[in-house]
């Protein structure tokens, strides 16, 4: 019964037990921080050279930001532009990039010699109504005549247009 007396005897006094963990401890912290100290003077011995540094010196300077660029650019929409009539762009009323309006005179065309196509187009127009006039009579007498009604017609809306 040898082992029931000794837990007997630890569990009277457990404080031993926590004298002899102290102790225990103690001692193991006591021969780390001996080894601690013997350690650094045999690390004197080895000497581990310095890393060689480099530097270099900077200055601001200004620096121009731009870029060129080469290339072509496409409308968004386009747009064809007429005239009823040809002629010489004497004066522009927009410039490229301003909006226009529907019917708005974008430019003026040299008249030059409209003035001079007109009063031929209403000479032309008196004879062939002149020829209209005589060919009706002719024929309310009983003559046949080739009717001129087509050229006449076409006439007639070429000057309306002007």
């Amino acid at each position: 019964m040898p082992t029931t007396q000794r837990g007997n005897f630890l569990s009277k006094r457990p404080w031993l037990i926590s004298l002899v963990c102290v102790v225990a401890l103690s001692t193991w912290l006591g021969l780390g921080v001996l080894k601690a100290e013997e350690a650094p003077s045999q690390k004197k011995e080895q000497i581990i050279p310095l890393a060689r540094v480099v530097y270099q010196e900077f200055s601001a300077e200004k620096i121009d930001k731009k870029i060129d660029l080469y290339g072509r650019t496409a409308p968004d929409r386009t747009a064809r532009l007429g005239a009823e009539i040809a002629g010489k762009i004497i004066k522009l009323n927009v410039e490229k990039g301003d909006e226009v309006k529907q019917g708005q005179a974008i430019a003026q065309i040299d008249k030059g010699d409209l003035n001079i196509q007109l009063e031929r187009a209403q000479a032309m127009l008196n004879v062939r109504q002149q020829e209209f006039n005589a060919s009706k009579s002719l024929k309310s007498r009983g003559c046949k005549v080739r009717w001129l009604t087509r050229p006449l017609l076409l006439i007639s809306l070429k000057l309306k247009r002007w």
